[in-house]
């Protein structure tokens, strides 16, 4: 189980759906929020290994419906081989996925050292997504983001 600090406190909001090596999938489903921590193994994963881990957290989005999303990638070592080419897979397969699921707000925690842009910067829906995605520089601000009214 995970503890989150959301306005009103401390609460008890995830529990552990999915434990992998490469990343774990945690699911909140009071706060209508799926997680997705990648881990430092990652490092040691091919693009076949990458692809099915997206897989495997949008078959969970379709499964549990969550209108909110998080992929956490501090800890993230895998550099893919095809970025171009996983780009444009991510975009053709899984986004149809989140999209059939309802997902209304998607948001990437960056690593270490990558610039976020400001808390207060719009976030719009990119071509063929019907959520909101926003990149944030730790994962308090990308709680609060998601689990802000819309």
């Amino acid at each position: 189980m995970s503890w989150w600090i959301l306005a009103g406190g401390l609460k008890e909001a995830a529990m552990e759906i999915l434990r992998h090596a490469f990343y774990a999938f945690d699911l909140d489903e009071q706060a209508s929020l799926l997680s997705f921590d990648w881990t430092k193994e990652s490092a040691g994963m091919t693009d076949d290994g990458y692809k099915q881990a997206l897989r495997a957290y949008a078959n969970f989005t379709l499964k549990h419906r969550p209108r909110r999303a998080l992929i956490d990638l501090r800890k993230f070592r895998y550099r893919l081989g095809d970025a171009d080419g996983l780009g444009a897979w991510w975009a053709n397969e899984i986004v149809p996925l989140y999209n059939r699921a309802g997902l209304e707000k998607l948001a990437f925690v960056l690593p270490e050292g990558e610039q976020a842009p400001p808390d207060d910067a719009p976030a719009e829906p990119q071509e063929g997504q019907n959520f909101l995605t926003r990149h944030c520089g730790t994962r308090q601000a990308a709680v609060s983001w998601l689990t802000a009214a819309s």
